[in-house]
């Protein structure tokens, strides 16, 4: 595995070249996201369990960040119940439960669909509903919404398609992060990495459109700012919807040698120093990158339910770092679990192709498309790394997004936390004034701040 002393987020890529699978709906099919589906593409109707259960789902009704403060756990789950809802968690989840039973648990609340963005993202996913086309290459024809709302094709198809939905969903055009990554020691204490982030994505620029913006969908800058050792230095990097053609392109800033440099390296399972080792760079935001190295797919026709991580609010106090920071994970008590729907994608490695990871599960949630909950099996099989989204509602977008990921290792007991908000300054902000790709240059690398 390759090492890179840089901090790195998101990235996306593709590879391989094949024919296209059709992927494009009807307009009679299109017309079920202003009908049974969301805008979206998940489904509107709620289960059939009363809304004072714990096991509800309600309606989606598209009332965004609705989550009342006085909201209390309707049912926790722990070592002790175990056995009667291991159906209802993702793998990896009822593994946490068994590696921590006496400390590791699941506060219940009652599922709130705030999943939203905005109308002109509903009409683009509307569009992209008739138009998108899927290759083995990545993706045509697709711009400003989600681009395959309603999946399908064969499981290897729609698994692709649900990936891509991920790797392509709304997470507002530009954002800028002040944020640090911690990781945690099995016997306690952790390592701190500080940085400050931007991330451009023309895809949902409203300036452009799907003929003007080009191969590249997201432009991706990190600068660290703490630890002395590694302050400065600074990742920039371009990820595009036909990877085959154009892959990732990246740069590193050594800010020893004061010279930017290319660098390849950032992607698949090379690790980065800041994560100590817990987090390859194709686990950030749970997955982001080429998907070539994976046959892909669904592992059900449609949607399950499960309880997963969703509407989490909080932020991490260093000084008090005893309220949140638990040996092996997070303080639960801190968490808020619903239950909600999710697709279940499975991804095993290609023959010939290396990667730390033999297979990959995904539960992604069907409102959002955002990866909840990744299971991470090593070269024997065997589950290794556990990995969480404690997803957010974000009302000036709106949308759903990750406020904090978190990265377990079952077997050492460490745990990596990125994107964690504390009581440092800075925080995470959507500015008005966009940028565009000329404030992404590699030769402005040193300069930008």
């Amino acid at each position: 595995m390759n090492r890179y002393p840089l901090l790195l987020l998101a990235g996306l890529a593709l590879g391989l070249a094949a024919q296209p699978v059709p992927a494009a709906v009807s307009e009679q099919e299109a017309r079920r996201l202003s009908s049974d589906l969301t805008p979206l593409g998940g489904e509107r109707a709620g289960n059939t369990e009363p809304l004072s259960s714990p096991l509800a789902i309600p309606p989606w009704r598209g009332e965004g960040c609705r989550v009342p403060a006085a909201d209390q756990p309707l049912l926790r789950i722990d070592a002790g119940n175990l056995a009667e809802y291991e159906a209802d968690l993702p793998q990896g989840v009822a593994a946490m439960i068994r590696r921590y039973p006496d400390s590791f648990y699941l506060p219940v609340y009652r599922s709130r669909r705030t999943a939203a963005a905005p109308d002109w993202v509903y009409r683009n996913t509307a569009a992209n509903a008739v138009r998108a086309t899927l290759s083995e290459r990545g993706v045509a024809g697709a711009f400003g919404g989600i681009p395959f709302p309603i999946p399908h094709g064969d499981a290897g198809a729609r698994g692709r398609q649900a990936m891509w939905n991920h790797l392509l969903r709304w997470r507002g055009v530009f954002m800028e992060r002040q944020s640090s990554q911690l990781s945690v020691r099995a016997g306690g204490g952790y390592r701190r990495v500080s940085s400050r982030q931007s991330l451009y994505f023309p895809y949902y620029d409203e300036r452009l459109d799907g003929e003007r913006i080009g191969p590249r969908y997201l432009y991706y800058y990190s600068r660290i700012l703490a630890p002395a050792r590694l302050a400065g230095g600074a990742v920039l990097m371009y990820d595009t919807l036909d990877p085959a053609r154009m892959p990732r392109q990246s740069w590193g800033y050594d800010v020893g040698r004061q010279r930017v440099r290319r660098a390849p390296e950032i992607a698949y399972d090379a690790v980065l120093a800041g994560s100590d080792g817990l987090r390859t760079v194709d686990d950030a935001d749970l997955f982001n990158g080429a998907l070539d190295k994976y046959r892909w797919r669904l592992l059900y026709p449609q949607p399950v339910e499960r309880f997963i991580p969703y509407n989490n609010d909080f932020h991490i106090d260093l000084e008090r770092e005893g309220e949140s920071l638990r040996r092996g994970h997070l303080n639960p008590a801190r968490t808020r679990w619903e239950r909600h729907r999710v697709w279940v994608v499975e991804g095993r490695l290609r023959e010939g192709e290396r990667h730390i990871y033999s297979r990959r599960r995904f539960y992604i949630d069907e409102d959002s498309w955002q990866i909840a909950v990744a299971d991470q099996y090593d070269l024997s099989g065997a589950l290794w790394r556990v990995s969480l989204a404690y997803s957010k509602c974000y009302p000036q977008l709106p949308a759903v997004w990750t406020a904090l990921d978190a990265y377990h290792d079952l077997r050492e007991g460490r745990y990596h936390l990125r994107f964690t908000e504390t009581s440092e300054p800075g925080g995470l902000v959507f500015p008005e004034t966009l940028p565009d790709a000329r404030d992404f240059l590699p030769s402005a690398l040193p300069d930008l701040r």
